[in-house]
């Protein structure tokens, strides 16, 4: 079993908060939808990883995989995280 060293942590992370079960006093948290936050700032990507990931993208649209247009955006933000 590897260190994990090598494993690339997610740009985004979704957190829901949500009331909790049981009885809640009034005035309190309301009952519309969930609050959805974004977690910190995606860590920075360095050159090898970059090119890696494009290169993935880049065959995925050759496979016909994902449009133009979400390869455009996709690598966008790969160049964006450098």
């Amino acid at each position: 079993m590897g260190s994990g060293a090598a494993y690339v942590y997610p740009s985004n992370v979704s957190v829901v908060l949500a009331a909790p079960a049981g009885n809640i006093p009034m005035g309190g948290a309301s009952q519309g939808s969930p609050l959805v936050m974004n977690s910190a700032p995606a860590l920075r990507l360095s050159k090898e990883d970059a090119e890696s990931k494009l290169k993935d993208l880049a065959s995925l649209k050759k496979q016909k995989l994902i449009t133009e247009v979400e390869y455009r955006d996709r690598s966008r933000e790969i160049l964006s995280q450098m």
